[in-house]
């Protein structure tokens, strides 16, 4: 189906719960039109894909996956991205990956989350597994030949994601959005991850799903 004129970003989305959707529209509405990202926990090119709308809109970013039987789609569908197949942590090293399949979204450095979906769904299983090499996000960027951050951080980990983005300092040149589950919380009540986020110069502007996303607080009179 073809969009309709008057729809800005088009008609379709990649994302979970429309996440990409709503990065354009900020984007858009803080002038910032050249989108780059750094996605953490990229999964796959597109299927549950936060930046694929954005690649084929003309944006181009990092896509950062630590399952290596994702590699190559990657390098097939998003050949003009910077893809790392590498792990994400807080400090660098070699941590144990839980393969759920060689292809889920639900794969895990964190045993206890990839237990809890086993758990949850006896369908499931863990099925291998692997020693996946880890490094930190400064690290990532400095590989990647950044000196600051991308317009947009998308993280989704697998239940490490608030120990990373509490060991960032982003108080200077941040991204300015970031996409990020806070531990399944569907309230608004505080969290180590909000008032880290919040004392780092973000406020929580819209929720999709269990992701929320953050904007700077520089841009809050442009979208409230």
């Amino acid at each position: 189906m073809e969009p309709h004129p008057d729809q800005w970003y088009g008609c379709k989305t990649y994302s979970q719960h429309g996440e990409d959707i709503v990065f354009l529209n900020i984007f858009k509405l803080i002038g910032c039109e050249k989108i780059t990202w750094l996605d953490l926990g990229a999964h796959h090119p597109f299927n549950i894909s936060n930046t694929a709308l954005l690649y084929e809109r003309g944006h181009r970013g990092i896509n950062v996956e630590a399952n290596p039987n994702q590699a190559e789609n990657f390098a097939i569908h998003r050949p003009e991205d910077i893809n790392l197949q590498v792990g994400v942590g807080e400090k660098p090293g070699v941590l144990k990956f839980y393969l759920i399949d060689k292809f889920s979204g639900r794969n895990s450095f964190s045993k206890s989350s990839a237990e809890q979906f086993v758990r949850d769904y006896p369908a499931f299983k863990i099925e291998e597994v692997i020693d996946i090499p880890v490094i930190t996000v400064p690290h990532i960027l400095k590989q990647c030949g950044r000196e600051t951050y991308p317009d947009l951080l998308s993280l989704d980990v697998e239940g490490l994601d608030e120990k990373i983005i509490l060991s960032l300092d982003l108080r200077k040149d941040g991204p300015k959005i970031i996409c990020v589950e806070d531990n399944d919380r569907r309230d608004n009540s505080s969290s180590p991850l909000r008032q880290h986020l919040d004392a780092q110069g973000y406020f929580p502007y819209y929720r999709a799903g269990v992701n929320i996303l953050f904007v700077q607080k520089k841009f809050a009179s442009v979208l409230t």
